[in-house]
């Protein structure tokens, strides 16, 4: 690729000759790329606002480097740009969700975001992974002790099962199921905190749509 192996600094000035190729979108992708694999997810979205051209792949690769900050950024400002990569997306995040415990929430972020375009397959494969990782909550190593919220991920796992759960008869008894074990998983949480402004924090930390998460209990 042009800019590979090149310092991140030096990007900025070749693409000031690159604009004058025709082949300008081409090295601002693979520029892109380069930004992100340097984690300077900075200088990625400046040169994505510049460019005004909006590749797919952005999102995919992004969340191969767990640039996190720029997968967000393009998706909430260039969705419309995004047509074929749904299922690629989910997928990314779910083979994620088995180990990125940290990560938990980017990933559900898209998740939800994609479910829209995913197959029952995938779907199933969703549903298979939670039950998985429900079923190791008593573990020492979990998604639930790794999290800063424990509850706020319960509750976005319960608003995608229930989305789901619309979708496809053949998986509601299994989505029920793990409705239930997390709706226990939050409560015994919940009774754990004793303090009432401790608490309030819990559920009005907002989500990565910007909503608050009492908000999304009480819907």
């Amino acid at each position: 690729m042009f800019f590979r192996g090149m310092e991140p600094q030096k990007i900025r000035s070749l693409l000031a000759f690159a604009k004058r190729s025709s082949q300008e979108h081409l090295r601002c992708a693979d520029a892109v790329n380069v930004l992100l694999r340097y984690k300077n997810e900075e200088l990625a979205e400046q040169l994505v606002r510049e460019s005004y051209y909006y590749q797919e792949d952005y999102i995919v690769t992004a969340l191969s480097y767990r640039c996190f900050s720029f997968a967000i950024y393009f998706y909430l400002n260039f969705q419309r740009s995004i047509v074929d990569k749904g299922t690629q997306i989910f997928e990314v995040c779910i083979s994620r969700l088995k180990g990125e415990f940290e990560n938990f929430e980017v990933y559900l972020f898209f998740i939800k975001s994609y479910l829209e375009k995913i197959s029952f397959g995938d779907a199933e494969k969703f549903v298979k992974t939670i039950e998985r990782l429900n079923a190791k909550v008593g573990d020492e190593a979990n998604y639930i002790t790794f999290s800063k919220n424990p509850i706020k991920i319960c509750v976005l796992l319960i608003e995608i099962l229930r989305i789901l759960k619309t979708k496809s008869q053949t998986l509601q008894t299994k989505i029920e199921k793990q409705i239930a074990d997390l709706y226990a998983i939050g409560l015994s949480i919940q009774a754990e905190v004793d303090d009432e402004q401790e608490m309030r924090e819990i559920f009005f930390e907002r989500d990565l749509e910007d909503r608050e998460l009492i908000k999304i209990v009480s819907d």
